[in-house]
């Protein structure tokens, strides 16, 4: 049986309907590892549905989103993922660059600290472009790595100005100095390699600078 699901991942011309995503979910019992874009509006229940579906079988949730307005995923997905899913190894959220509009992004509350708290086995963690992620999540991070109480061994974000800011910088390093070499970056060039090594079907890619992020913020 199917223990892994790839739903149009960075992939071009490739729609998941989020009821099929939660069809192949009630139907594959030894799912753990999901890929998927879902590019509606119905996308944040679905992928709550889908955490609370597989529960504690869910080891890897990679999800491409912010294609319209309702789409955004926010604090409510990182509050069910921490909350059923103790054995996730690997999760990963990235917003479409090209449409990417910062006042849509939900991302904005406690909802990481929740999945770090409720995700103890967690290694790797990707945030790309959730730009209004708050710097509390990141300063909790921090100290469960810093006394030994996270399992992270790989974090690369992208787009949290958060971040940017001074003392979001003092956090960067923290994480930095808490991680493997070479295990944490923040920057665009290294979050435009991440895409380039993750994209398929695609002839163009956009990843918007962080000045352009701060602008969008100011509109």
């Amino acid at each position: 049986e199917l223990v892994s699901l790839d739903l149009g991942y960075f992939s071009s011309g490739v729609v998941c309907a989020p009821e099929a995503l939660l069809t192949f979910a009630r139907g594959l019992p030894r799912l753990s590892h999901v890929r998927v874009a879902l590019r509606n509006r119905e996308g944040p229940s679905a992928a709550e549905s889908l955490v609370r579906l597989l529960g504690s079988r869910l080891l890897e949730l990679r999800i491409e989103t912010g294609f319209v307005v309702e789409g955004y995923m926010g604090d409510a997905l990182l509050h069910a993922l921490g909350a059923h899913c103790p054995e996730l190894r690997a999760f990963a959220l990235h917003n479409d660059g090209e449409r990417y509009h910062r006042p849509w992004d939900r991302l904005a509350g406690d909802g990481l600290r929740s999945m770090v708290d409720g995700c103890a086995h967690l290694e790797e963690l990707e945030l790309g472009l959730v730009s209004n992620a708050s710097l509390p999540g990141f300063e909790h991070l921090a100290e469960r790595l810093e006394g030994g109480g996270s399992s992270l061994r790989r974090l690369q974000v992208f787009g949290v100005l958060a971040l940017e800011t001074p003392a979001g910088l003092l956090v960067e390093r923290r994480l930095q100095q808490s991680l493997p070499p070479g295990a944490f970056t923040s920057s665009g060039e290294a979050y435009r390699e991440l895409l380039r090594q993750t994209i398929r079907c695609r002839s163009s890619l956009f990843v918007p600078d962080i000045e352009y992020l701060r602008g969008m913020a100011a509109d």
